[in-house]
């Protein structure tokens, strides 16, 4: 049996109103500000912002242009073909909410489409079949997530989670009172010491807030710089739920302390932003660890890496990819990063190796 699709339910998008809600660095006791044009910016940000400012125009923009299934198809389209085979074909079709299962999809009065029947037979579709698919099955355009290579993070954002949750010593309390209540766990290996890197501010911070109700983080978070959750989605999308155009793919290992990661970022931004934006702080990096919906990692990440979102976002980031070293060099051990180095040498991408001591930082331009 062929595999079908199936018109979105009529309920709520996930992202509800799809307006921006750009998480920015907060300014004490400040109430939510609202921006004319209807951008709601649930943040506590200082008014004349340029990096702000920035954001909230190029989300604005990107509002409109995922309107657009040519768009749309363009930003799924990971191997640069010009159309799209089954898999971009469902990366982009769901943006729309438009889903294909194995076998009979959930439908509506309205009927379904078979994706063999959509294919007729050919191995790929174009961009104009495409618009005409979510044409057909859609009553509106409504944002229902946010294609990958879209899912970035501000350099401005990261440094506001790093302030609230590292440098307030929150996570490193929630780290301590784990290791303390796992001490025996621990001991035997069963489960592993929590530290202040990615993996805690995973289990602490993205994945409990990025999914509808309270949360030890977001009661953290005092003056309510974070969006709330309507559904689960990645933490970019929370944040962004209009996505960003990305500049640098970052390359990284989960263990590597956050504060050092943001610090080797950021010295890199200060390097090379003028070449790339107006602001520092709107250079705009994709991380996994906010790009991908952690609630369903298997199934965004799918069985083949190079159809995956990583390969799209790869692909696509104007200014190319870093990778965070940390002391040990770790990230060369991890498979993922080293599927990472292939592609950017068969996409011919620029490459630079950085850490975070600014005194033996070096910028390499890996001729791969």
């Amino acid at each position: 049996m062929g595999c079908s699709c199936s018109k979105p339910s009529a309920s709520e998008p996930l992202h509800g109103h799809g307006l921006p809600t750009l998480l920015t660095a907060p300014l004490g006791g400040r109430k939510p500000l609202k921006r004319k044009g209807g951008l709601d910016v649930s943040c506590h940000a200082s008014e004349g912002s340029k990096w702000h400012s920035e954001l909230l125009a190029v989300s604005a923009d990107l509002k409109e242009k995922l309107q657009d299934p040519q768009f749309v198809a363009t930003r799924c389209d990971l191997d640069g073909s010009g159309d799209l085979d089954p898999h971009e074909l469902k990366q982009a079709a769901r943006v729309y909410g438009i889903s294909f299962s194995g076998s009979s999809a959930e439908n509506d009065d309205d009927g379904s489409v078979d994706l063999e029947l959509l294919m007729d037979g050919q191995p790929r579709i174009s961009k104009e079949r495409f618009a005409e698919m979510v044409a057909s099955q859609q009553r509106t355009t409504s944002i229902r997530t946010v294609p990958h290579s879209l899912r970035g993070m501000a350099l401005g954002q990261l440094q506001h989670l790093e302030t609230l949750f590292i440098k307030s010593g929150w996570l490193a309390a929630q780290c301590e009172v784990f290791n303390t209540e796992n001490a025996q766990a621990i001991a035997n290996g069963t489960k592993f010491r929590q530290n202040p890197n990615l993996y805690a501010l995973d289990a602490f911070v993205v994945t409990p807030m990025s999914k509808p109700g309270t949360c030890k983080a977001r009661e953290n978070d005092k003056l309510q710089t974070i969006a709330e959750a309507r559904g689960m989605s990645s933490f970019s999308e929370l944040v962004n739920p209009c996505g960003l155009m990305v500049h640098c793919f970052v390359s990284h290992f989960w263990g590597h302390d956050f504060s050092s990661t943001v610090t080797a970022l950021d010295l890199w931004a200060k390097a090379n932003y003028h070449r790339i934006t107006s602001e520092k702080e709107s250079l705009v990096y994709w991380i996994c660890l906010f790009a991908l919906n952690q609630h369903k990692v298997a199934e965004e990440v799918g069985e083949n890496p190079r159809e995956g979102p990583f390969n799209a976002a790869l692909a696509q980031a104007t200014g190319g990819a870093v990778m965070v070293l940390d002391e040990e060099i770790r990230p060369f051990s991890r498979l993922w990063c080293l599927f990472e180095i292939s592609r950017l040498k068969d996409l011919q991408q620029p490459f630079e190796l950085i850490c975070s001591e600014s005194s033996n930082l070096r910028y390499v331009e890996t001729k791969l």
